[in-house]
């Protein structure tokens, strides 16, 4: 949380908000110099402004059933699907916005109450007239198996699905078991029912979350060295708190220990459980109710998946399963660092 991905996501809200649509959230994003025009940019809002245009309107206009957008990291994926879903929300749409490993893990455990793959994606799309799930990527065949009923269901029950990867839906679960048995159903199944799968590439093969941090960085070096705020707003500095600390010296330690006590009070080791048993776990040594301090050997090199994350995102207050009433990218309470 925090940094050039919190500071997008202000832009957006206000520009949608106010605009009315995710194409002139985008030209008032451009107008405002925070985004730069990209002709394929553009043209994936073609089809977002479908999507807009039949959510907004009760599904009484016509329009895709959803878009796959694909392609490299940095192109403008989940910024664009982000303006699509704000502006639907400013229009008084219901919309569920998920990480794809968040809404796996909720339909998992969902047939473990002996639901089908259908019967969940009609859940969502009696809750959600449009769910945008990020980052779909598929690497074990419990999920291979159920993604494309699952997503199905929802599309039939009348959601616009809104989804984004860095592969092409016939790339997906490459060199996977079974590959040939899943992913040619998934990929018909798009076309069957209307979902527009369409290719982004930055212009010119730019990478806009590196655009986007090397101007983070032009600003921290003129910031104060210990405690400086890259946002650009000044926002969490006003409100007591920096957005990085730096040099990761003994003073920076203990600036961030001052921050997260003030928010949630004092910080202890505390053992998270893992796993439907609770048998697992990972021991944060520094933690409370809004956040921990963890460092990245403790993340990166323990024996974690997707859930163990989703779980831990979940304690520090980053995360909320489907039935939330607030979705990960809009919640800012905790934080892990």
């Amino acid at each position: 949380a925090g940094g050039p991905r919190a500071g997008c996501l202000r832009v957006l809200v206000r520009a949608c908000h106010s605009a009315g649509g995710p194409r002139a959230g985008y030209d008032a994003a451009t107008s405002s110099g925070y985004f730069r025009p990209d002709p394929m940019q553009l043209a994936a809002l073609d089809h977002l402004e479908k999507v807009y245009a039949r959510v907004s309107t009760t599904h009484t206009a016509a329009g895709p059933a959803g878009v796959y957008l694909h392609g490299p990291v940095g192109s403008g994926k989940t910024a664009l699907m982000d303006l699509l879903l704000q502006s639907c929300r400013g229009a008084g749409a219901s919309c569920r916005r998920l990480h794809f490993h968040e809404l796996m893990e909720h339909a998992h455990r969902q047939m473990h109450k002996k639901r089908a793959p259908p019967e969940i994606g009609a859940d969502l799309a009696a809750e959600a007239s449009l769910v945008c799930l990020d980052e779909m990527a598929l690497t074990d065949i419990a999920d291979a198996a159920i993604v494309t009923r699952l997503l199905e269901g929802c599309v039939s029950g009348g959601a616009a699905v809104v989804t984004t990867s860095n592969r092409r839906p016939e790339e997906l679960y490459w060199n996977g078991l079974n590959r040939h048995v899943y992913i040619p159903g998934f990929c018909e199944m798009l076309g069957r029912r209307g979902v527009v799968v369409h290719e982004l590439q930055a212009e010119g093969d730019t990478d806009y979350r590196a655009r986007r941090a090397d101007q983070g960085t032009r600003r921290k070096a003129e910031a104060s060295a210990v405690g400086g705020d890259v946002s650009g707003d000044g926002a969490e500095a006003a409100a007591g708190g920096a957005r990085y600390h730096w040099p990761a010296d003994g003073a920076a330690a203990a600036a961030i220990r001052r921050s997260f006590e003030a928010r949630g009070g004092a910080l202890g080791r505390v053992r998270l459980p893992l796993g439907e048993s609770g048998r697992r776990g990972l021991d944060l040594p520094l933690a409370n109710r809004v956040g921990c301090v963890v460092s990245f050997a403790t993340l990166c090199g323990s024996a974690l998946g997707a859930a163990d994350y989703l779980e831990l995102a979940r304690r520090c207050g980053l995360a909320r399963g489907p039935r939330g009433r607030g979705d990960a990218v809009h919640r800012r309470r905790g934080r892990a660092l």
